[in-house]
């Protein structure tokens, strides 16, 4: 059931296999190949559990089996790219050549954006991206590589159990799951995130991709700074039905929101949702209490907020990012108990 680590492995096992092709193709030998497959696990696995997956995924058939087949097999495409790039063909000209998709190149630019704002080392997939991207020389590429200072072989973050939870834990009922959000959901949430949706809500619809890639980093980048922690909301079968987070968490007052798709509403999604979050933030945070805000006319939002014990402070005049005005109900839901 770990989709992220299972996706992201299916991504990054390319761009090793086009590294191994690269450094076969300039005779850089077997060790280098065990050295960019071993190192290149290390990278998958570390940017999984970061993302809100669990490291010994990446050590099943869908982590190392993968890469070891993507990367010495004489059918795989990543490696017969990286064999002509090594010997001094142009990146774009031997993608040309292999006369397919060659996922490694463009999985090297995902890689290399969704790790912006993140603090998290992965050397091979950076090299890669001064190499295909920027046009460093091979020779440059590796010399930066083995000049790298030592470190453990095996990292020691991805072994202790505080390690999942400082990525995000994975929050269960019986009816919904709900996993950090991450790069996986843009699609869902920019299709999802609609007019409908945000009638009673102060940020606007995104108009194009580019805005919700952008919020997603910042959350991403958030959780790991330890300032927020957004929650895709699934069912147990993995439909995608919104988002719930606490946010504000370096406070003793953090903040809750949640919303839904359309065709989610009216079968306490959302209730549960929050509950659940509340319970993880009351034992991770241990606040005085949590802030809930709801437009005076979202009678279900406001109802969420009082089946919590939320008490009305007030409320706050404002305008959405539209333009429209909005009348927002203050919440305090009791924090620790």
């Amino acid at each position: 059931d770990d989709i992220v680590s299972a996706e992201l492995g299916g991504a990054m096992k390319n761009i090793m296999a086009l590294a191994v092709g690269i450094s076969d193709g300039a005779g850089f030998g077997d060790n280098t190949q065990a050295l960019v497959m071993t190192r290149g696990i290390a990278e998958m696995s570390r940017l999984g559990v970061q993302l809100g997956g669990r490291a010994e995924t990446f050590s099943g058939l869908s982590g190392v089996g993968d890469l070891i087949v993507t990367c010495v097999s004489e059918h795989s495409r990543n490696r017969r790219a990286g064999l002509m790039i090594g010997r001094g063909i142009p990146p774009q000209e031997a993608i040309e050549n292999v006369g397919a998709v060659v996922e490694g190149f463009f999985a090297t630019k995902a890689v290399h954006h969704l790790v912006e704002g993140l603090a998290i080392e992965l050397p091979i997939c950076s090299a890669m991206y001064n190499l295909l991207y920027l046009g460093e020389p091979i020779g440059d590429v590796a010399l930066s590589l083995v000049k790298r200072d030592g470190r453990p072989e095996i990292d020691q973050d991805l072994t202790q159990p505080y390690s999942l939870a400082s990525a995000g834990p994975v929050l269960r009922s019986a009816r919904l799951r709900l996993v950090p959000v991450g790069m996986r959901h843009l699609n869902d949430i920019f299709t999802e995130f609609n007019d409908a949706v945000t009638v009673y809500m102060t940020p606007a619809p995104a108009k194009v991709v580019s805005d919700t890639e952008t919020f997603l980093r910042g959350t991403i980048a958030n959780r790991s700074k330890g300032l927020e922690t957004v929650f895709a909301i699934e069912s147990t079968s993995g439909e995608f039905l919104g988002l719930c987070g606490v946010h504000e968490t370096d406070t003793k007052t953090p903040s809750l929101g949640v919303w839904l798709k359309m065709d989610a509403h009216g079968n306490g999604y959302g209730r549960e949702a929050v509950g659940l979050v509340i319970d993880y933030a009351r034992s991770e945070y241990a606040p005085m209490h949590f802030i809930y805000m709801a437009e005076v006319r979202n009678t279900p939002s406001r109802a969420i907020a009082e089946y919590y014990g939320g008490v009305q402070q007030g409320i706050e005049e404002t305008k959405s990012q539209l333009g429209r005005p909005m009348s927002m109900v203050r919440y305090h839901i009791p924090g620790k108990e």
